[in-house]
């Protein structure tokens, strides 16, 4: 992660490269900040964007702070989060469901989930602390597994299709979860 003075560093290299009056708006880069946790990978992801959509706008002062704010709220953003080293791809997520859900409603990870969850902040995926348990990496990273979620990029569901019994209590699991 970057510190204040590294991030600033960024985003004034940045500034340099974009032109259009740059990122200037202190409010939306403490947001920037604030969201990505200081993740390089993810802070760089969102500029990238932001530069890509300037460029293929007209010049103007102030639209580099106005195309920040949309692409912090637009599914091009989660799109191309998929890509960052510390997201599971949504073509991945179903495998860590169990541990994903319960951290997406707020609640713990289930004792039976642990050892997963474990594995996945060994591999930079999560945090785990000990008085909070385990959390996503940043606000944004939690935003992108919401938003997969939510809009079904992944199947989350396993093919059973195979076993019929274990389809219907699948199928009953999910419906009385909801």
């Amino acid at each position: 992660s970057l510190n204040l003075i590294e991030y600033e560093e960024l985003l004034s290299s940045f500034n340099a490269i974009i032109g259009s009056g740059g990122l200037h708006d202190p409010e939306l880069c403490a947001h920037l900040f604030a969201v990505t946790a200081g993740q390089v990978g993810l802070i760089t992801a969102v500029l990238d964007i932001v530069l890509k959509k300037v460029r293929k706008s007209t010049q103007s002062t102030g639209l580099v702070n106005t195309v920040a704010r949309h692409v912090l709220t637009s599914w091009t953003t989660y799109t191309a989060l998929g890509s960052v080293r510390s997201i599971v791809p949504a073509r991945a997520l179903h495998k860590y469901i169990d541990v994903f859900e319960p951290l997406l409603r707020g609640e713990g990870v289930p004792e039976s989930s642990v050892a997963t969850a474990r594995c996945l902040v060994r591999n930079g995926l999560l945090l785990e602390t000990p008085d909070l348990g385990f959390g996503f990496i940043s606000p944004l990273h939690q935003h992108y597994y919401l938003a997969q979620m939510s809009y079904s990029q992944a199947s989350f569901v396993e093919d059973c299709s195979h076993d019929f019994d274990h389809f219907i209590v699948q199928s009953v699991q999910r419906m009385s979860a909801g």
